[in-house]
């Protein structure tokens, strides 16, 4: 089915996102301690699949439709699943980083359980919006668009900013037994 298509081709991109990051935190090793750019660039992908969407919604409740539209729905997808790849595979490598050895599991599942109910959240917010936006008389799908896509610009200029440098926290990954140290940092 074409829903399942959707979600395929969305991890297929969060995928091909990971990877992406992966090679450049292997090639750019202090890309965590850093990691503005990163994120606006991985919002900045956001952001560009929601407005992909937005424009194919506003078509379709325009009663406009042409064979590109599932082709162009699925490119926003792609959009989306490569900047949820390189936020995810962020994160992973800023926990590595800042996170004792003893503490990595219980910060890993903490990570897994946000990523996990942060996409449980979209389809439920969407819902609601569906919701509340034919009780106004909007159309539904663009109005779901247009809210996506106002989620992503809000974070993309608000959360960006506020994220903290890290160039002066240890790289707790570099030492070779922080359980002893970590007893003796104030």
């Amino acid at each position: 089915s074409f829903s399942g298509a959707m979600v395929g081709i969305h991890m297929l991109g969060a995928c091909a996102g990971q990877v992406i990051m992966y090679v450049c935190i292997r090639k750019w090793s202090d890309t965590w301690r850093k990691p503005h750019f990163t994120m606006a660039a991985g919002l900045a992908l956001n952001c560009v699949g929601a407005l992909l969407y937005t424009a194919v919604a506003h078509r379709v409740d325009s009663g406009l439709t042409d064979t590109s539209l599932p082709s162009l729905l699925l490119c926003s997808r792609v959009l989306s699943g490569i900047g949820l790849g390189i936020w995810t595979q962020l994160a992973n490598s800023i926990i590595q980083h800042v996170t004792l050895n003893t503490e990595l599991p219980k910060q890993m599942v903490s990570l897994v359980m946000a990523n996990m109910v942060g996409i449980g959240l979209g389809p439920m917010l969407a819902a609601g919006a569906a919701t509340t936006s034919s009780k106004w008389g909007v159309e539904s799908f663009a109005a779901d668009g247009a809210m996506i896509t106002t989620m992503c610009v809000v974070a993309l200029i608000g959360l960006t900013p506020m994220f903290p440098s890290m160039d002066s926290i240890e790289d707790w990954s570099t030492i070779p037994n922080p359980q002893v140290l970590h007893c003796t940092q104030p």
